[in-house]
């Protein structure tokens, strides 16, 4: 019998660029799931931060 992992069983959580806009943040956390947004954690709505960088803080944090 097959084990669901745990990653799996977890409400799905976003981390999102500016280029989505507000409304796709508000609109998946009206849905009750997990949403960061760039500016939330990087200043300036994350104008200065390299693609890679803020790619990379996303996927440290699964």
């Amino acid at each position: 019998m097959l084990s669901a992992k745990p990653w799996c069983t977890l409400p799905p959580e976003f981390f999102l660029d500016r280029t989505l806009g507000r409304r796709v943040a508000e609109g998946l956390r009206a849905c009750g799931w997990t949403v960061h947004r760039i500016g939330d954690v990087f200043p300036d709505d994350g104008q200065d931060v390299p693609d890679e960088e803020w790619i990379t803080h996303g996927l440290d944090r699964s």
